[in-house]
């Protein structure tokens, strides 16, 4: 992206739209949106989906230089487990992972 196309930080929501607008590859499902935003919604409210990232017992709890660079490489992995089927586990500390929990355990297992 040049230097002209965004001259400011853009908001979550200013983001997506410059995306969709300019993306080739990436399209928002507008129909999904609100199914989405009501299962967020429901998720939070049974505590299905945590409200904090330390509730997650596969995220770092050490807030440093290292827990950033987790973070990076397991969001630049993450786009392969969106898929609903599960397709493996990972075993760590006794507990088998499946999915994006699968993903940290295996880069968690790997720092250890």
């Amino acid at each position: 992206m040049c230097p002209d196309t965004v001259s400011k930080h853009l908001s979550p929501r200013e983001s997506a739209k410059f995306i969709t607008e300019h993306a080739d590859h990436v399209k928002v499902n507008s129909a999904a949106i609100q199914p989405l935003a009501q299962k967020f919604y429901d998720d939070l409210k049974t505590g299905t989906f945590g409200s904090s990232w330390t509730d997650i017992p596969m995220h770092r709890k050490t807030m440093d230089a290292s827990t950033v660079r987790w973070i990076f490489l397991v969001d630049s992995l993450n786009f392969s487990f969106w898929t609903e089927d599960v397709k493996y586990a990972v075993s760590f500390r006794g507990e088998n992972h499946t999915g994006y929990m699968a993903l940290c355990a295996a880069v968690n297992r790997a720092l250890e």
